[in-house]
């Protein structure tokens, strides 16, 4: 029988999952996996870790306004039966910062279904072999909700599936990110609106650099994406609006541009003062 260890006034540690509860000031370090985060609050890892888990995610965040800062550190699953940082519970706010996360079926798979608003923030991470894609973030299965996404300032390389993916969200900011050697796509951006993809460098992806899918008023500016086997950028599906705009293409082995089966209004450069 698995007996709880009361380590400081704040914590209490089951050997078998660990649920971090919230401490009164500061900032909560967390050191071993399987953990949810069922309450707000700031966390951080204090060392590096690596593990392997029957269950779901091996850090999962169940809780509104929750920052987690891996502080350097790296964070391993060496298996794909669950992603290294996950969601439960449809979190409403949810920042993901500083440090490496490694594995996985999924390396950062941030998900709200409940329909309301979802605010993500995931900045200054390397997210390296993961079995599908690298980071995920998506919101209802069947309505559009407000969304406020930042991924930005990411290292993200050698993923299975896509690099980058975002489902479902209204308004975000895909920006600055290095996606190297995704298994399909670099960044792709499904069923979404109002979504800038900018300043990121895609290089050797086994399909596209940008898959624009079924999505509107998505503008794709000053990307360098080069060596993709498809196209550079890709924009398919019914969509309306989309844009783009002093992109670098290079090598790609489909071609620059694809509009393949857009039903809608084509994809146009992006104007300065657009009619």
């Amino acid at each position: 029988m698995n007996q709880p260890i009361r380590t400081t006034p704040f914590f209490v540690v089951l050997l078998a999952a660990t649920t971090v509860a919230t401490a009164t000031g500061g900032a909560i370090p967390i050191w071993q996996v399987p953990v949810t985060i069922d309450q707000p609050g700031a966390y951080y890892l204090s060392r590096d870790i690596s593990a392997t888990d029957t269950g779901a995610a091996l850090i999962t965040i169940a809780a509104d306004d929750v920052t987690l800062d891996l502080a350097g550190h790296r964070v391993e699953r060496t298996d794909t039966r669950g992603d290294v940082i996950g969601t439960a519970s449809n979190p409403a706010n949810v920042t993901i910062r500083n440090g490496t996360v490694i594995g996985g079926a999924n390396g950062v798979n941030l998900e709200n279904i409940a329909g309301s608003s979802f605010s993500v923030r995931v900045e200054n991470l390397t997210v390296r072999d993961a079995a599908a894609d690298g980071i995920r973030v998506a919101t209802g299965y069947e309505v559009l909700v407000p969304s406020h996404v930042l991924i930005r300032d990411n290292l993200v390389a050698d993923s299975g599936a896509n690099g980058i993916r975002v489902f479902i969200l209204d308004a975000g900011r895909i920006s600055g990110n290095v996606v190297r050697a995704s298994g399909q796509t670099g960044i792709v951006v499904e069923l979404s609106e109002a979504m800038f993809v900018r300043e990121n460098n895609v290089v050797g992806s086994g399909a596209h650099g940008v898959h624009i899918l079924d999505s509107n008023s998505v503008a794709v500016t000053y990307n360098h994406l080069a060596r993709n086997a498809g196209f550079a950028l890709r924009f398919e599906g019914t969509t309306d609006n989309n844009c783009y705009r002093g992109n670098r293409l290079l090598d790609n082995s489909g071609g620059d541009i694809g509009r393949n089966n857009e039903t809608q209004y084509e994809s146009l450069p992006c104007t300065d003062n657009p009619n």
